[in-house]
């Protein structure tokens, strides 16, 4: 192992031997260095060119560099690097840190810095680093930790190498500041470490970026991101309204903490097959312009956020075989949105809005205690509510002359309570209600067509024989007809 320091010949290429001494401002009697070696650039130095592959060495150490650094091939640190604040670093190829190391930078901006080539790694930031370009990856799929201060990213953030998925992490933060492109080259790799958008550019995101662990915000600038899918692996924290992401992922038993609302095209809710994604963050929302699905099969999809429907698209929970969706969803869009199949929910809400709402073949299963809101604009054709349990709504279920509204206990001879948020009565029409239990007599009335007169005796009220007559009023009593009641004329509603 040897210190080497490159001489000012008026020769700049790297790897000239007699460029190099041991001495600083010495005689020709260095070499080119090795891995082993340490290769210093003082005041004594002058320009250099990285004029061929694999030059290499063990530490770098600019202090008091005033001239130029030109990277026309790949240089590669072992260790430590320390730039100066009055060198310039120029040319496109890579500075690489390839072991466990700390880089202070003094200020100079490195055009294009890469961390990590073979094997795990900690790089250790002394100061604010500045970078154009950062590429994080290596030949191995592993994780490289970067601790200490944060990086000013002017251009592309990119991670993995189009070979290997890796794993960023770390207490370092990302500031993207400038005009770049932020991109994952293999699905697998996640980012960890918190990351910042505030830039007065532009930033382009692609493909599949997984972000995990930190906090990411956005702050300032334009992101284009209708072309990525922004994917939720593992526990983070988001605050990114002002950014509309083509696709939200979540995946595995995590906890996604909304900061402010979200914005998406399509969001999958649990992207493997089991697992209970947490999305919490009361008073927020992920507002979906597209479609609503899930992919788990089991496990409980959760959350105090609102998943909230505002564009043209679907909710097709049907992967639900075995699993509950509980987190909040609300309908608020000025287009239409059709549920698909059969929706498992439970433990939390569901509220409408506004828009149209399509519910051909459509099967609500409350699984456990729900809230519902507005929902007589929705004419579900089939609501199986568990035994036990207490819906609470502001008003009642109701279908049309085209299509009945059908409630029913999931096991027969068992019932359930609604719940409804004030005293008033509720009036329902064109519904079929099986084993419903409400707390003040006649509270909920059922007004009938003479078609399906009498299927409506499956009301009772609270302290009421299960064997006494259910206190329902058909269309006609006692010589009484009731008059027509229509629901609304909404032309909205399906």
């Amino acid at each position: 192992m040897a210190t080497y320091f490159f001489r000012n010949t008026g020769d700049v290429n790297w790897g000239t031997a007699t460029n190099w001494s041991l001495t600083d401002g010495g005689g020709a009697t260095g070499a080119v260095p090795t891995a082993a070696d340490d290769a210093r650039f003082t005041a004594n130095s002058g320009n250099c060119t990285v004029n061929a592959s694999a030059r290499v060495c063990l530490t770098l150490n600019c202090t008091g560099y005033t001239n130029t650094l030109t990277l026309t091939q790949v240089l590669t640190v072992g260790g430590n690097i320390t730039l100066s604040g009055t060198m310039t670093i120029a040319g496109a190829s890579d500075l690489r840190i390839s072991a466990s190391g700390t880089v202070t930078g003094n200020g100079c901006n490195i055009p294009n810095f890469r961390i990590g080539v073979t094997v795990s790694l900690t790089c250790t930031l002394a100061d604010v680093l500045s970078i154009n370009n950062l590429l994080i990856g290596g030949s191995n799929a592993t994780t490289f930790t970067i601790n200490g201060n944060s990086i000013n990213i002017n251009g592309n953030l990119t991670l993995g190498t189009l070979a290997n998925g890796i794993s960023s992490t770390g207490t370092t933060v990302f500031n993207l500041v400038g005009t770049g492109t932020w991109s994952h080259n293999i699905v697998g790799t996640i980012l960890r470490n918190t990351t910042n958008i505030n830039t007065s550019g532009t930033i382009t995101c692609t493909g599949n970026l997984r972000y995990g662990t930190g906090t990411l915000t956005y702050i300032a600038g334009t992101v284009n991101a209708l072309s990525a899918t922004l994917e939720i692996p593992s526990t983070a924290t988001l605050n990114v309204n002002g950014i509309n992401w083509g696709t939200l992922s979540t995946g595995g038993t995590i906890t996604m903490t909304l900061l402010s609302n979200l914005q998406c095209g399509n969001f999958l809710f649990g992207s493997t097959t089991t697992g209970s994604p947490v999305i919490a963050g009361a008073n927020r929302a992920i507002q979906v312009s597209g479609n609503l699905t899930t992919a788990a099969t089991t496990g409980t999809p959760s959350g105090s956020a609102t998943v909230e429907m505002v564009g043209n698209g679907s909710i097709n929970l049907t992967t639900l075989t075995t699993a509950v969706f509980q987190a909040p969803i609300n309908i608020n869009t000025s287009e239409t949105i059709t549920l698909v199949g059969n929706l498992r929910i439970g433990s939390s809400s569901f509220t409408y809005t506004a828009g149209k709402v399509i519910t051909t073949g459509t099967t609500i299963s409350v699984i456990s205690s729900h809230t519902f809101t507005n929902v007589q604009y929705i004419l579900f054709p089939n609501i199986s509510v568990a035994s036990g349990i207490t819906l609470t709504m502001n008003e009642f279920f109701s279908g049309s002359p085209e299509k009945i509204c059908n409630v029913n206990p999931t096991t027969a001879d068992t019932t359930y309570t609604v719940a409804f948020s004030d005293g008033f009565e509720k009036i329902t029409k064109f519904t079929k209600i099986n084993g419903c239990i409400v707390p003040r007599r006649l509270q909920l009335i059922a007004l009938t067509d003479g078609f399906n007169n009498g299927n409506n005796q499956g009301i009772r009220f609270i302290n009421q024989s299960p064997n006494s007559f259910a206190k329902n009023l058909p269309s006609v009593t006692n010589g009484m007809t009731y008059p027509t009641f229509s629901l609304t004329s909404d032309p909205t509603i399906n």
